[in-house]
């Protein structure tokens, strides 16, 4: 097999992307959030992999940043996810209004936030997520659906840079840990999504939460293991700007988990409605091509019958 192409690994966004606090990206033209060499990228994976006819260009553009825009190890990543998902019975993802969204109630994103360096900002509450009331399947399959189509509301940018995770772990305790739960998500995270986690910041960190972690170590990745990180609201303010962050920590912007899910919500049913022009398109264009082949063929079918030559 002959050498993939080299493509660069670039770091910011374009100046077509602007970005806005309280916004998200959502109408944002993906043209203006990659750079040019970006999509000549994107058209040449497509072109070499298969498998990339299951997914739009947002998540191969997040597989392509994850693997450093590498083609080798982006396909892998592509045709391991695809694995992934037909291995949990994910090979059609439902809408958005039939997902369980009970494990998304621990987490809160604010649109067009971003760390001083450009890494999109998300914030999780640990404490909210119990395994024995949450339905691992429930959760794999609203994970299969947020990271593979509602993410990308953040912006390309964030798929590109990458994200600062600040963790709240405030009542967090044993209840909290199931080993069999962890390890299916750490699936999830660590090998089969676009997920570039640059930083985590631990708030909040019970002295329990270090025997949990040591727990945990075994099956993460060490580059993993070593983005995790005790934290303080000085140090969270240190690379968040005040106004880009939420005022839980120190910050000056309001939010909600309620006010995140609705706008999820709200991303998804833009999408939706996106997939069923696409469609509409896709089997206009398979009509017209049928109406034009039909009308070439007739006059070479009626001149066959006749013995006529005719050139084609």
């Amino acid at each position: 097999m002959s050498e993939h192409p080299k493509f660069t690994m670039y770091k910011g966004r374009p100046e077509t992307h602007k970005v806005v606090v309280g916004e998200t990206s959502a109408k944002v033209p993906l043209e203006d959030q990659i750079f040019p060499e970006e999509f000549e990228a994107l058209k040449y994976l497509k072109s070499v992999c298969p498998t990339c006819v299951h997914y739009d260009d947002e998540f191969l553009l997040a597989c392509l940043f994850a693997r450093k825009m590498d083609i080798a190890r982006t396909i892998e990543l592509v045709e391991r996810n695809w694995k992934w998902r037909i291995d949990n019975g994910f090979e059609t993802l439902p809408p958005f209004e039939e997902l369980d969204w009970d494990f998304a109630k621990g987490n809160v994103t604010i649109p067009g936030t971003r760390t001083k360096d450009g890494l999109g900002v998300v914030y999780a509450l640990a404490a909210t997520q119990d395994p024995s009331v949450l339905q691992i399947e429930k959760v794999l399959q609203w994970c299969a659906w947020y990271y593979t189509y509602a993410m990308f509301h953040l912006g390309m940018d964030v798929a590109r840079n990458g994200i600062l995770l600040i963790m709240d772990l405030d009542g967090y305790g044993w209840k909290h840990f199931d080993r069999k739960f962890n390890m299916r998500m750490m699936e999830v995270y660590q090998d089969n999504f676009p997920l570039r986690l640059k930083k985590s910041i631990l708030i909040n960190s019970p002295s329990i939460f270090k025997i949990i972690f040591g727990l945990m170590k075994p099956f993460m990745k060490k580059k993993m293991v070593d983005r995790f990180g005790p934290g303080t609201i000085d140090d969270l303010i240190e690379r968040v700007d005040k106004d880009q962050l939420w005022t839980q920590y120190g910050g000056s912007y309001e939010t909600s988990n309620p006010s995140w899910i609705e706008m999820v919500k709200q991303y998804g049913r833009q999408y939706e409605e996106k997939k069923k022009v696409k469609a509409a398109k896709g089997e206009k264009a398979k009509g017209e091509k049928k109406s034009k082949k039909s009308k070439k063929e007739r006059p070479i079918k009626a001149a066959a019958e006749e013995g006529i030559a005719v050139e084609v």
